[in-house]
């Protein structure tokens, strides 16, 4: 009876997430976690509801519970590490991200979830960085790194340009006073 039931509201759970209703999809999956608080995939899929709901607390608590009870499952590491990016907390992300990496270093996902994290704590040299080790293991590897070429286009280094060309000491000065920049406002 308990097992009938439980399947069908993971199912409808999971069905409700999908279609965006994420409310009842939280409602449903607790109701299985009651009978079956163990089952890791319906830990992972309340945790993404959670995270989806915008409830990043809870999503974190059952990620880092996931990630603990099933170390070398780089999936639960993806997600615990998108659930503290999401929080704001860039570094522990970042750590989660190259956990999920030792794991499996050939998912896509996993390197541009971190090399967005270095971005958004505005570490641009570790961006870069991740983008080239990103690279490297795809061309060892040989799979489609079209997504991390388009990365490093974004973290070429750009020669500084002037809004307006650069007043000399000797020229006039340009707020228009008629005197040199050198007595006015360059001093």
């Amino acid at each position: 009876m308990f097992e009938n039931l439980s399947r069908f509201y993971f199912n409808e759970g999971q069905k409700a997430l999908e279609e965006g209703a994420e409310r009842k999809a939280i409602d449903l999956l607790e109701k299985v976690i009651k009978v079956y608080p163990h089952f890791s995939v319906v830990n992972s899929l309340l945790g993404d509801a959670y995270l989806k709901n915008g409830n990043s607390v809870k999503a974190i608590r059952i990620f880092e519970k996931l990630a603990v009870d099933e170390r070398n499952n780089a999936g639960f590491l993806r997600r615990l590490a998108h659930a503290y990016d999401m929080r704001g907390w860039h570094l522990k992300a970042i750590e989660q991200y190259r956990r999920a990496l030792s794991l499996d270093e050939d998912n896509i996902s996993l390197w541009l979830g971190l090399i967005n994290c270095y971005h958004a704590a505005e570490d641009y040299t570790q961006a870069h960085k991740a983008v080239w080790e990103g690279l490297e293991v795809s061309n060892r590897k040989g799979w489609d790194n079209l997504e991390l070429y388009d990365e490093e286009e974004d973290y070429q280094l750009q020669p500084y340009r002037r809004p307006e060309p650069k007043v000399g000491r000797n020229e006039p000065c340009p707020c228009g006073s008629g005197k040199k920049y050198k007595k006015c406002c360059g001093k």
